[in-house]
């Protein structure tokens, strides 16, 4: 008798117990958002690598600074050669790419 459970805790079974609500999920010692928590991504202990985000439970690439997603990297189309206006587009021999256009050196 006498003893209460601290905040956010529930008493369950005669143990106090941590709840998690509003769609958090338990993480250890704490409740996390599995869908935007890029530490905790889709599932406890499942980080996101860097320059990844978390977003809707999945780790995803953001790309910035004018860059364009290709595959796994970042990439600038208006000069890339193998990315040349937009991604798997490659300038052929002899040519560079120049404001997403392939053009002869």
């Amino acid at each position: 008798c006498g003893v209460g459970c601290g905040p956010g805790q529930v008493c369950s079974a005669g143990q106090c117990m941590l709840e998690c609500v509003g769609g958090t999920t338990k993480c250890g010692s704490k409740c996390v958002a599995t869908e935007t928590d890029p530490a905790n991504c889709g599932g406890c202990g499942q980080a996101c690598g860097p320059g990844e985000v978390c977003s809707a439970g999945a780790c995803a690439l953001v790309c910035g600074g004018g860059t364009t997603k290709c595959g796994s990297k970042c990439v600038d189309t208006k000069s890339d050669v193998a990315n040349c206006g937009s991604c798997g587009a490659t300038c052929g021999g002899g040519q560079v790419c120049s404001a997403g256009a392939c053009v002869l050196v």
